[in-house]
């Protein structure tokens, strides 16, 4: 699998997730934490769907969330209802 197209699978899981009613602002943080190191992931689309789901704050909430993740490089194991 090459990058683009690697790229492309995250993009769709996170679009995907970020419209699941069921995952919370948390979970979606978490998934895109990961996504930070994947390449060509198209953030615009990402970020188009979290907003179609959340305001802008939530967008904002879910970003500083993955990027603390990132900062703090710490590896959350539970993903779901809490």
């Amino acid at each position: 699998m090459n990058y683009e197209e690697k790229g492309r699978m995250v993009t769709n899981d996170l679009v995907t997730n970020a419209t699941d009613r069921s995952l919370k602002q948390a979970d979606i943080a978490i998934m895109y934490y990961f996504a930070l190191s994947t390449p060509c992931v198209d953030w615009p689309l990402v970020n188009r769907a979290i907003l179609m789901r959340y305001r802008p704050s939530g967008l904002v909430r879910i970003k500083k969330m993955a990027w603390e993740m990132a900062m703090k490089k710490r590896y959350p194991i539970v993903i779901g209802n809490r």
